[in-house]
């Protein structure tokens, strides 16, 4: 499955599709704190006062620290917005993370797919369970399910390949382990792995148990941290005592 970047309790019946309006994209399921709404259509920003808000074409939920809000599409996917968190539903099935930390469960697309933008990053998803992480330029994205394309939207990614990583870990157990001492021997070494590990490229994917750092062009492999796997394991516990 590929997906391209753009995220209790009311009842199932209240996001079944037959009952959601033509305009409406999704709902916030379930919030805590300030949480707030910029609605597009009136051109104002209020507080979100109850559950089952419905959010439309250019709506951008605002959670701020010590608060954070689900929201439900009508297909059962789901979106978990932490603290300091904006996201924007630009259309039907592409949202824009301004900034924050957003887990993402996406059923299967039947038809298109989903996507999350994030600066010069679009993630093209047809169903998945994911985390994006951006402050500033960097974003991290970690797959805990399924595969994502990550397409730049101008110009081309710089990707260190993981081969580079795994033979800086080869080259510390060999014996260098004073980089302090040995840095501009390693530097030198690194120069010379990077023409042979590192690639131009304008898309490529994230497949699951994998995680990488995108800062500007920049492309890393980064290892899923175990408190990220916790935060993963809560949030799909809470999605399974919504849906019960």
């Amino acid at each position: 499955m590929l997906f391209a970047f753009s995220f209790a309790l009311f009842s199932l019946a209240a996001i079944n599709p037959s009952t959601v309006s033509a305009s409406e994209i999704a709902r916030i399921e379930e919030y805590a704190g300030s949480v707030s709404l910029y609605e597009k259509s009136l051109d104002k920003t209020a507080p979100v006062r109850m559950k089952g808000r419905s959010l439309q074409f250019g709506d951008r939920v605002i959670v701020p620290e010590g608060a954070w809000a689900r929201l439900a599409y009508p297909d059962g996917s789901r979106v978990l917005l932490k603290e300091r968190t904006e996201l924007l539903l630009e259309e039907e099935k592409l949202v824009s993370l301004a900034k924050g930390r957003a887990f993402f469960r996406m059923l299967f697309q039947k038809m298109g797919r989903f996507s999350v933008r994030q600066g010069n990053a679009v993630i093209g998803i047809k169903g998945t369970t994911f985390l994006v992480d951006t402050s500033g330029s960097k974003t991290e994205v970690f797959m805990k399910e399924g595969r994502v394309e990550v397409l730049a939207v101008k110009g081309q990614f710089k990707r260190y390949k993981r081969s580079i990583m795994d033979e800086f870990e080869k080259y510390r157990e060999e014996g260098v382990r004073a980089l302090e001492e040995e840095s501009a021997a390693f530097e030198e070494y690194k120069r010379q792995m990077e023409k042979e590990f590192i690639e131009y490229v304008k898309a490529f994917e994230i497949e699951a148990g994998r995680g990488v750092s995108i800062d500007g062009t920049e492309v890393r492999d980064v290892k899923i941290p175990e408190s990220v796997m916790d935060e993963f394991r809560r949030f799909e516990e809470s999605l399974d005592g919504a849906i019960r």
